[in-house]
């Protein structure tokens, strides 16, 4: 959640599932029960997906919308949002979402099905979002412990760590062992 200076209102992302047979075009439903949503994993043609919701005064929100992309956008599993301000460009936005790949192969003996990344995506209102560079941005790289659902999860966006740095903070070796890292 964030205040957004350029429409002076609250912006909150947040995530539900899209049937690809409906597309985008139906409202996620909000108040879906904890038991729909659970229903719904690893069924081949539902993804996670990003919708934002809105208020003036942090009390009365908006109907979620879907994150509107180019035509012809793939559907994936953005499983987390990672959206920032672009301190570089402010008050565009930045977003590390993290992918999940259920088809990917994990490591041995890993019990779930599955691999992340992270890509990159930007955005000059937080509703229309850029994704031109679809391969991931953050990938497992040669640790093999990085190869697990939940890894290369982007915890605050792009952050300047000092004076013509970038860091990204990123969760690696999900479920072996505690990692934060820095790229």
């Amino acid at each position: 959640m964030r205040w957004d200076p350029r429409s002076k209102i609250y912006l909150a992302f947040v995530r539900k599932f899209v049937d690809e047979n409906e597309g985008f075009g139906l409202p996620p439903d909000l108040d879906a029960p904890p038991s729909e949503y659970h229903s719904w994993s690893g069924q081949p043609n539902r993804f996670r997906a990003i919708a934002l919701i809105t208020s003036k005064g942090f009390e009365n929100w908006s109907s979620q919308r879907w994150l509107v992309y180019k035509k012809g956008t793939p559907f994936e599993h953005l499983y987390t949002n990672a959206v920032n301000p672009c301190f570089l460009a402010p008050p565009n936005y930045v977003s590390f979402p993290m992918r999940y790949l259920p088809k990917r192969q994990v490591i041995d003996g890993w019990s779930r099905k599955g691999v992340c990344d992270a890509v990159f995506m930007s955005s000059r209102d937080g509703l229309h979002w850029d994704r031109r560079f679809l391969q991931g941005f953050l990938r497992p790289g040669f640790g093999p412990k990085n190869w697990t659902d939940r890894s290369q999860r982007v915890a605050a966006g792009a952050v300047q760590t000092g004076l013509g740095e970038v860091s990204l903070y990123y969760i690696a070796h999900y479920g072996t062992m505690i990692a934060v890292c820095s790229a």
